[in-house]
């Protein structure tokens, strides 16, 4: 009798203390609506100057399904990371949805790499978002004024 207590005490303690696997929540995968492209793929922007070919080097929505109990600060996180690239220019959009929270469009963080030098721009400034297009103006320190124009479903239509 003594030793059945003993074993379930100690099975008892065993499962609360091994935990079981925390569940994510599902994500929501709407932003890649915003950009219908695959690795490696090409696309051509113009405008009345000139025409530059795009190539995508990495579009990755990454969606963390569950951790463990007792795995010390752990979140349910999903992540976006959209990079393109055209000779000179080198353009990378993120976002991250902490806490469950899935990336969205208008909570993008966007970075220029133009002739080697990177350029933060806050594209926080949305000057229009609907649920069709989102138009980004933003300024670097130098007062540089830059516009991004993404279109859902299609993809980016200006830089």
């Amino acid at each position: 009798m003594k030793n059945s207590i003993l074993f379930g005490t100690l099975f008892s303690a065993m499962v609360i203390f091994a935990g079981c696997d925390i569940k994510c929540p599902k994500a929501d995968t709407s932003v890649l609506d915003w950009f219908p492209y695959e690795n490696e793929q090409n696309f051509i922007l113009s405008d009345n100057d000139s025409t530059k070919t795009f190539s995508v080097d990495e579009i990755v929505f990454d969606h963390q399904d569950g951790y463990g109990r007792n795995t010390k600060c752990a979140v349910c996180n999903n992540d976006f990371n959209f990079s393109i690239s055209a000779s000179n220019l080198k353009i990378n959009f993120s976002s991250y949805g902490d806490y469950g929270e899935s990336p969205s469009i208008s909570d993008l963080y966007i970075s220029l790499l133009y002739n080697g030098i990177t350029e933060y721009f806050d594209f926080k400034e949305i000057l229009k978002t609907n649920s069709e297009q989102a138009v980004y103006v933003a300024k670097n320190s130098e007062q540089f004024y830059k516009r991004i124009v993404i279109t859902k479903k299609i993809g980016i239509t200006e830089i």
